[in-house]
């Protein structure tokens, strides 16, 4: 799987940008073929493994693909590739949530559920972004699947690990993006920074995750601020 367009959740009409993501849902999509190859985890970035990975892979990218096709920066053959293969961008956004949620049906930990949660919330967040009319109802589910992945997390003694701080990054983006009708920049931006902090330090400054994180506070670096971002408390429950 290509790394910078599994870390990068941004949309892009930059041509190396849209073949890395058509590149990564291809092979997200060979994942779902043969998951016995996932069988082992691979480091502190996916300690996933088997079909639950898979549906990860899948989950996530199909979303930023939706995402992009949604909001026509992917043009062109590639475009037409894509939605020969998947149909369209509602269709991968409903395949998206059907993965991430029969993946949380197959896991019983929660450090595992705070991961698919998380994903879960991004895949909302790209359905609101790309919403041509009310994005309320992707809006709502965004936010609860992502406090109640920071619950997950907190829980499994998690709260210093590397998927915390993915999750961050994007509940950090979310906030500060304002498409949701909770946006808050300066409480994205601590999050965000709080996130950059974390990747930094396990990941180091060149990591494509930690370079995503820059960019998302438009190239700052600083974090002197991270320590004031507090985990939200409005946790609603899954039903």
């Amino acid at each position: 799987l290509n790394l910078r367009a599994y870390a990068r959740t941004y949309v892009s009409s930059r041509p190396r940008v849209l073949s890395e993501l058509e590149e990564a849902l291809c092979h997200a999509a060979h994942a779902m073929e043969c998951p016995e190859e996932l069988s082992e985890p691979e480091g502190a970035l996916t300690p996933l493994r088997g079909i639950v990975r898979a549906r990860l892979l899948l989950g996530r990218t199909l979303s930023s693909a939706a995402h992009s096709l949604a909001l026509s920066y992917m043009q062109g053959a590639a475009r037409d590739r894509l939605l020969s293969r998947w149909g369209s961008p509602q269709k991968m956004f409903e395949l998206a949530e059907e993965q991430l949620r029969c993946a949380i049906a197959e896991v019983s930990d929660l450090f595992s559920e705070g991961i698919l949660y998380a994903a879960l919330g991004e895949c909302f967040f790209c359905q609101a972004s790309a919403a041509r009319e009310s994005p309320n109802h992707a809006c709502k589910h965004c936010l609860k699947y992502f406090r109640h992945a920071f619950r997950c997390l907190q829980q499994a003694g998690q709260a210093d690990s590397i998927q915390f701080a993915d999750a961050l990054k994007d509940y950090g983006k979310v906030l500060k993006c304002g498409v949701l009708a909770e946006s808050n920049a300066a409480a994205g931006e601590r999050a965000l920074r709080r996130a950059l902090h974390t990747h930094r330090r396990l990941l180091g400054s060149d990591h494509p995750c930690t370079r995503n994180v820059c960019r998302l506070l438009d190239g700052s670096d600083d974090t002197d601020s991270a320590s004031d971002w507090q985990v939200p408390t409005a946790v609603e429950e899954e039903t």
